[in-house]
């Protein structure tokens, strides 16, 4: 299963309402505010990782024309998610090599935007940016339990509070 979206706009509520005519009305409006607060303060990805704990990839800002996969290796248990966080000002892309056991293509990442994808099949999937194709990263997907490199138990890897 995979998602990848664009970082939205934050649509700015109407005042429709008087003050003086407090009532249901308004707070309906108020709840839709507040909604809208929560959403503009969680950063992209955040409902999608909170529902299924994800090991965050960050596709960084970078000078160097290129934005490498921080961290590039990781090693992952059967039916986890990895999401991928596009950190950088352009366009980005998750793209596996015809020897991962599964195809799977992002497409384009928009700045600010992420991709999930949670692995259910054992294997080494190496991937690259299809805009960038020197930008690499390897998973390692093992069974229930897999030891390895850059194992980050926090739910969301630190980067979402839970």
């Amino acid at each position: 299963m995979s998602t990848s979206v664009d970082q939205g706009q934050l649509s700015q509520p109407s005042a429709t309402q008087d003050i003086s005519n407090l009532g249901s009305s308004a707070t309906q409006d108020l709840s839709s505010l507040f909604k809208g607060i929560e959403q503009f303060l969680a950063p992209s990805g955040y409902v999608q990782a909170r529902e299924d704990p994800s090991y965050p990839v960050d596709i960084p800002f970078s000078e160097l024309g290129y934005s490498p996969f921080e961290p590039s290796g990781i090693s992952i248990p059967a039916n986890m998610g990895v999401i991928w966080f596009n950190d950088d000002d352009s366009q980005h892309s998750v793209t596996f090599n015809d020897t991962s056991p599964e195809a799977i293509d992002s497409g384009d990442i928009g700045p600010g935007g992420f991709f999930i994808h949670k692995f259910s099949t054992p294997g080494i999937y190496d991937y690259y940016d299809s805009a960038n194709p020197q930008s690499k990263g390897r998973i390692n997907v093992g069974g229930e339990f897999e030891s390895g490199q850059n194992m980050n138990m926090l739910v969301g890897g630190g980067r979402t509070a839970f």
